[in-house]
């Protein structure tokens, strides 16, 4: 039987146990969609998300995001709590300033700021396309970083807009 290394954060709190939970898979090689997907339903939080290796050459990693009950396009909470993980893991490096998620809907690039050696801000922007004419210009703008199960420091996040 595999086994499945996944970390448990709780994004958009100020508080243990508080937030909206995510589920960050650090390694989905391998994986068939059915597979995340069941992963997902297991878990059943908001969003699980699995980190792949990119598949475009302006991308950092590949993600993929499901909820319980099906696969998103994109999704800002995952997004950022996505971010926050792989920099606590070392993936995205000390300092980097901007990182680039390859999602359903294309390449979402997030925007960092440090502090020391801790990430303590991370903002997306992305536009869908919901018809011939009509856009959704998302901006997702989080105060503080997301809290871990092991870490318990204050972590309160909020939306600037959703336009």
């Amino acid at each position: 039987m595999r086994s499945y290394r996944y970390l448990h954060y709780y994004v958009f709190t100020g508080h243990l146990f508080g937030g909206n939970q995510l589920a960050v898979v650090l390694d989905g090689r391998g994986l068939p969609a059915e597979t995340m997907q069941a992963i997902a339903k297991e878990m059943n939080f908001s969003e699980t998300t699995f980190m792949l290796p990119a598949e475009q050459p302006d991308t950092d990693v590949r993600m993929r995001i499901f909820t319980p009950g099906e696969e998103l396009p994109v999704a800002g909470h995952p997004t950022i709590g996505a971010t926050f993980a792989l920099a606590r893991t070392g993936v995205i490096e000390r300092g980097r300033e901007r990182f680039v998620f390859g999602l359903n809907i294309g390449p979402v690039p997030v925007t960092m700021t440090w502090n020391g050696d801790a990430l303590s801000f991370a903002a997306i922007r992305f536009r869908i396309r919901l018809g011939p004419r009509r856009r959704c210009r998302c901006r997702l703008r989080p105060s503080r970083a997301p809290v871990s199960r092991s870490r318990s420091s204050p972590a309160a996040s909020r939306f600037s807009s959703c336009r």
